[in-house]
């Protein structure tokens, strides 16, 4: 799965059934304690995941054994006319929808292809000559009590507002003659805060929240900074376009800091900044020499592009248009 924030393209992969995929469509984003969640950032400065675009179709990784272009000097500095405060010119997100399996288990199969609210996360991205940070804030809806129940007809009931991106405090798990065997608690309330628990129990940021009735509404603000230095800097092409190259390892810390990602950033005549990544064709170039397939395909790169190379690459189609940021007004 992934989820984009604009500049970031964050990706979150599940492996296992569709029962575990949840959070993060894929197709960056979110991601700020991450430890279970695999996110995957692929875009702009993929200054986190996290975040959000969230797309749950085919998520695909592209990883370099090295910088991009080999004849170019690393620049630990944005260019002047990428400093500011962008957002995305058109930004959708998408939220993990669950819907019931007709079984026994009380299993639900997580679509994430609902649209979230508008108002509801937003992204904006700062540049300044040696970081970017991408800040977002977003909302979420959890139902108190244990769930799913039993209904006098031996049905699993769900909330009567699950289908509306509500999550749950609890959730009961049934055995295959829908007996309750365990409950689960999803998060710990503990002063003023909110915990979501991961699929490991181990406990994410907390949040502010209030309640409403039976739901608690949780209220969240992150910010994902990201430092050029030795593992995050960019590479001149030309004039209007660069090459974003950001290790794994700083992205998550379940990805090996071995590999690197690499972005392309093109400034347009009409102030936007355009990012452009590996597309599904570049996993054609004979440079790519491991594939693992999966639900999220991961490929692997040993290449050493000159600017030359990598310029045509791009005119050819191997790498393909993603988000496209705007300046803010304010």
């Amino acid at each position: 799965m992934t989820v984009y924030f604009s500049l970031l393209k964050i990706t979150e992969t599940y492996d296992g059934d569709q029962s575990k995929c949840r959070t993060q469509g894929c197709t960056l984003t979110k991601s700020l304690a991450m430890k279970k969640k695999n996110w995957h950032i692929t875009p702009w400065l993929f200054l986190f995941s996290a975040v959000l675009s969230i797309q749950l179709a085919s998520c695909d990784a592209y990883n370099f054994s090295q910088p991009q272009p080999a004849d170019r000097e690393n620049m630990y500095v944005f260019p002047d006319e990428m400093l500011g405060k962008w957002k995305e010119d058109t930004f959708t997100t998408e939220i993990d929808f669950s819907v019931p399996l007709n079984n026994n288990s009380g299993d639900k199969y997580y679509d994430n292809t609902q649209p979230l609210p508008a108002d509801e996360n937003e992204g904006v991205y700062i540049i300044t000559k040696h970081y970017v940070s991408l800040i977002f804030t977003s909302g979420e809806k959890i139902v108190k009590g244990a769930w799913p129940q039993l209904t006098n007809g031996n049905e699993f009931r769900y909330p009567d507002r699950y289908f509306s991106y509500y999550k749950v405090m609890q959730t009961i798990s049934y055995d295959s003659l829908k007996h309750p065997v365990d409950t689960t608690d999803n998060y710990i309330l503990y002063r003023h805060k909110i915990y979501e628990k991961t699929q490991d129990r181990l406990l994410e940021k907390g949040y502010s929240y209030y309640s409403i009735g039976d739901t608690i509404v949780v209220l969240k603000k992150d910010t994902l900074t990201i430092d050029l230095g030795q593992n995050a800097f960019l590479r001149k092409l030309n004039a209007s376009l660069y090459v974003l190259n950001i290790k794994n390892g700083i992205l998550s810390d379940e990805m090996d800091p071995a590999w690197w990602k690499v972005i392309l950033l093109q400034i347009t005549a009409d102030d936007k900044i355009v990012q452009w990544e590996p597309a599904s064709k570049s996993s054609r170039l004979g440079c790519m020499f491991y594939e693992r397939p999966s639900k999220s395909d991961y490929f692997y790169f040993d290449c050493q592009w000159s600017s030359d190379e990598l310029l045509r690459l791009k005119a050819e189609g191997y790498f393909e248009k993603g988000s496209t940021l705007i300046r803010t007004k304010d």
